[in-house]
């Protein structure tokens, strides 16, 4: 173990960032106090403070921003950041900075600052999905210090007031599991440090120049990615799935299977899609509603999603998993991204997703179905319909669909924001919930027959009225 230590001293005298990762192994070899503290000292020495940024959604996004970067350096700014923020009107937020932790499983760093928003006396049921993050990555840390620091969790369930519901003091007495499985794993409790270990070099050492990150590019990770760069591209599909399966990685079996596409691989990759359905949805499980979720050539390419809370669409919805989906409904929040580049098909788009559209290409998109869309006053958008109203990057656009409860009152000179629309230049067809007076349909057949390329506008409601154009349509580019 002191060649460990004395090889990490040179690291970091030379500059090199991996020193970390060589100390991190040495506890890892003993899960000793002594050497996770040693971790705490060098990463809060060498690594970045806490993100200084006032407004929760701004420091939010610079969170997610450098937690994926993967430096544990930057471990001790960033949960000293998250603990900050750690307020149960906040649950959605920290729940979704806690998924993002994953990343750094086995490394003590994690524990004590998991223990604090453990502490954090919740308002509702609502900081139980907190809870469910802290017990599963605090088992995942594999640092026999939590059995004991978990105790006053355990204790409070005890003293909890009358106000807190059945599913609150459930939430909180997982604590007693996790603990269990703690001193399962470790039954000895925390080793002692070593004899003779000399770690003082190693603590005084001053790298040369400023730390570099040195990052190992996984062979899988490079092959995924081809495949995320260019979905339509089955030959990148089958060389990663090969990569996978000599693994023993089951997603490379249901890639191949798909590729195949014979009767009976169809059907032994669906059994094995329903089998694995959150593994192969990654980091987008909790986002996606499982039971709709299509699959082609082993990646997903059809969905509904369920996100709760607005501040979590934009994380959740720029992830790179969302490359390869072509079809994609959104129930509650949503975000439109510019990795959505297979993107056909959207759904119950909420109004506020469309801001995203001033600065993101969506190349594919073919029909957009706007929910609520109704920030507009004669004839004038307002906005985030401002942005889809302004944009030209979406360049398949054919389909519009307006879904509200009514426009009743509403008339056609009402829609010109959208039939003026640089985007809805080669639009085909436009399907509007409308229920106006019956001699207001005049107006919507003379936008129909002065639109360049629109062939029919379907005004739906209590009942569905078609208009046809009376002259023929110019050619959608």
């Amino acid at each position: 173990m002191q060649d460990a230590i004395d090889r990490a001293t040179r690291e970091l005298q030379a500059g090199d960032s991996r020193f970390y990762k060589t100390v991190r192994e040495a506890w890892r070899a003993c899960r000793c106090a002594e050497l996770a503290t040693m971790l705490e000292v060098l990463a809060r020495k060498h690594g970045r403070p806490a993100i200084d940024i006032a407004k929760p959604k701004a420091w939010h996004a610079a969170w997610i921003e450098r937690v994926r970067e993967g430096n544990p350096l930057d471990l001790p700014g960033l949960l000293a950041g998250l603990v900050t923020q750690a307020v149960p009107r906040q649950a959605s937020m920290v729940a979704s900075c806690l998924d993002e932790l994953a990343r750094f499983s086995d490394d003590p760093l994690l524990v004590e600052p998991l223990i604090t928003i453990l502490a954090v006396e919740p308002a509702s049921s609502s900081w139980n999905k907190v809870h469910t993050r802290l017990f599963q990555l605090l088992e995942a840390a594999g640092d026999p210090r939590a059995i004991a620091l978990l105790a006053p969790a355990i204790d409070v369930v005890a003293k909890l007031p009358a106000g807190w519901s059945d599913s609150m003091r459930d939430s909180l007495a997982r604590a007693s599991r996790t603990r269990e499985r703690l001193a399962a794993k470790f039954p000895d409790g925390v080793p002692s440090l070593p004899t003779d270990l000399d770690s003082r070099e190693l603590l005084d050492a001053t790298p040369a120049k400023p730390l570099a990150t040195v990052v190992r590019v996984d062979e899988l990770d490079a092959l995924y990615q081809a495949v995320l760069d260019d979905p339509d591209d089955d030959g990148r599909r089958a060389v990663y799935a090969d990569a996978l399966q000599l693994r023993g990685d089951i997603r490379g079996e249901i890639i191949a299977l798909q590729l195949a596409c014979t009767p009976a691989a169809s059907s032994k990759a669906k059994g094995l899609i329903e089998k694995h359905r959150k593994t192969l949805l990654g980091g987008i499980a909790k986002t996606v509603i499982a039971t709709t979720a299509v699959f082609e050539k082993g990646f997903l390419v059809s969905c509904e999603t369920d996100v709760r809370r607005a501040v979590e669409a934009e994380v959740a919805f720029g992830r790179a998993e969302w490359a390869t989906v072509k079809r994609l409904k959104f129930r509650s929040h949503g975000a439109l991204s510019s990795v959505m580049r297979s993107l056909e098909e959207a759904y119950n788009v909420p109004e506020s997703a469309l801001a995203s559209l001033r600065k993101c290409t969506l190349p594919k998109l073919r029909l957009l179905e706007l929910r609520q869309a109704h920030t507009f006053v004669d004839g004038e958008s307002r906005g985030a319909l401002a942005a889809f109203a302004t944009t030209t990057n979406l360049p398949a656009l054919r389909e519009v669909h307006l879904s509200m409860p009514s426009y009743f009152g509403r008339t056609a000179d009402d829609f010109t924001w959208l039939l003026k629309a640089p985007s809805v230049a080669q639009i085909e067809r436009l399907v509007v919930t409308w229920n106006g007076e019956q001699n207001a349909i005049a107006g919507w057949q003379y936008a129909l027959d002065s639109h360049p390329t629109l062939r029919t506008i379907e005004l739906t409601s209590t009942t569905n009225r078609v208009l046809e154009r009376t002259t023929p349509p110019a050619r959608a580019r």
